[in-house]
C-alpha cells in the first residue's frame, strides 16, 4: 500500500474527502513524506505512518 491508498481508505470510512486529508503533515518511520516519495511513498508491515495536525493561532 501507498500513504495515499490508506488516506482513500481513511476517507471512505469517515466519509470525508480525501482532499480534507491534505492539511496534515505526514511521517513514515519518523521521516516526513516530503522527503520520501510524498503520497506515492510505499509502506508495509510494521511501518508507522505519524499524522500531525498544523497548528494555527491567534
Amino acid at each position: 500500500a501507498t500513504v495515499k491508498e490508506v488516506l482513500e481508505k481513511l476517507a471512505d470510512k469517515y466519509q470525508v474527502p480525501v482532499k480534507d486529508f491534505k492539511q496534515f503533515v505526514y511521517f513514515v518511520n519518523d521521516v516526513n513524506i516530503d522527503k520520501l516519495k510524498m503520497y506515492r511513498t510505499p509502506l508495509k508491515d510494521g511501518d508507522v505512518v505519524m499524522v500531525i495536525s498544523l497548528g494555527s493561532g491567534g
